[in-house]
């Protein structure tokens, strides 16, 4: 059974009653990354968690009241090299899972400024891409899934990378499998307002390691009548 603590409670009560903003709900710019900590460095080093885990304090759970776990990279759980850009830690995959059920979330708001504007044209190009690894070869894989919502939190469309079949395409040495990368991109449909994004594991488990890191989101051009992408400058 999952804990929570006192200071999450308090969090998750404030959400309840539309008090309380989630840190990891902001606005979006152009040309950005819009995932916040997509590298999963911003770790409270004073609560550990299982095995040599640290709590992420921008990543929440589905329900707002818990909050994500990374690994050191020196803990030597996932493949090495780590991939380019990384940094000190990892998405752990998440513990006490249950597959199809996201572990963190964000919510990224596309409904201002020129963002809002080039999506209202039908024309917004967006690309989602993450790392993705587990421990040894044990194939256990997770998903970045972006779901695209409507000023009613009606769904649009949902894109994802990752998942068991792109880890099993990826190489393996000494026993332990590469960090890959998987990417996708399309249209956002043009009355998307919010866009959720999750981490979701393909599993049970109690611990489960379908590491992820580098997650990357972003909208940054548009398709003109023959399908051709163009860069914006905002």
């Amino acid at each position: 059974m999952k804990i929570i603590n006192f200071r999450k409670s308090i969090a998750a009560a404030l959400m309840a009653v539309g008090i309380w903003v989630a840190p990891a709900t902001h606005a979006a710019d152009l040309q950005t990354n819009l995932v916040i900590d997509g590298s999963f460095e911003d770790v409270d080093e004073g609560f550990a968690g299982p095995f040599t885990s640290l709590e992420l304090t921008t990543w929440l759970d589905a329900e707002g009241d818990l909050y994500g776990f990374a690994y050191p990279y020196d803990s030597n759980y996932s493949g090495s090299p780590a991939p380019p850009d990384a940094g000190q830690y990892h998405f752990t995959g998440g513990f006490y899972t249950f597959a199809g059920e996201a572990e963190v979330t964000q919510l990224i708001q596309v409904n201002q400024g020129d963002t809002a504007d080039l999506i209202q044209t039908g024309s917004a190009r967006y690309d989602l891409s993450a790392f993705f690894s587990t421990y040894r070869v044990d194939y256990q894989a997770s998903r970045v899934k972006v779901t695209f919502l409507d000023g009613q939190a009606t769904e649009l469309g949902v894109d994802e990378v990752g998942g068991e079949e792109f880890l099993r395409e990826l190489p393996v040495l000494g026993g332990q499998l590469f960090w890959g990368q998987d990417v996708t991109g399309g249209i956002l449909p043009s009355a998307t307002e919010t866009v959720k994004l999750e981490i979701v594991p393909e599993a049970d488990a109690v611990n489960f390691d379908g590491y992820v890191d580098l997650v990357d989101f972003r909208i940054g051009g548009w398709a003109d009548d023959f399908g051709l992408i163009l860069d914006v400058d905002p």
